[in-house]
């Protein structure tokens, strides 16, 4: 809980989902991308560990107090997890670098093991999310 609230994030949540009041309005930038700014890191040192990736998150909840912690995610993992690649960059969150597919004639090239690795987890984890 940040020194300043007087409720837990799940606390508010939960008051502003049922018309109860809070201590103050919800918080949720999605600062993940930018949190290494807060400790000192780049981007690609940020993102080079799990320990790297909660350190920041960690100093930019304490900083700016925000209500959810983001892991930062994207589609990139779904061309990823299809055969294709991102960059590395220092600084910048990492784009696609190769494509899985050059054009949809090539969709039998698709694993289809893979595609439903993919698939099932991409479905998991958006009913997880209650998306």
């Amino acid at each position: 809980m940040h020194e300043l609230d007087q409720m837990t994030p799940n606390q508010r949540l939960n008051a502003f989902m049922t018309g109860q009041s809070m201590d103050r309005m919800l918080a949720m930038p999605v600062i993940v991308s930018m949190s290494g700014d807060v400790c000192g890191m780049t981007h690609r040192e940020k993102r080079s560990s799990p320990e790297n990736e909660a350190k920041c998150q960690i100093e930019a909840y304490k900083r700016f107090g925000n209500d959810l912690a983001v892991i930062e995610y994207g589609l990139h993992m779904v061309g990823v997890g299809l055969g294709g690649t991102t960059n590395d960059p220092e600084i910048q969150t990492p784009a696609i670098a190769t494509y899985p597919l050059e054009s949809l004639d090539d969709i039998d090239k698709l694993d289809p093991e893979r595609l439903k690795i993919v698939l099932s987890i991409f479905i998991k984890s958006s009913f997880k999310k209650g998306y």
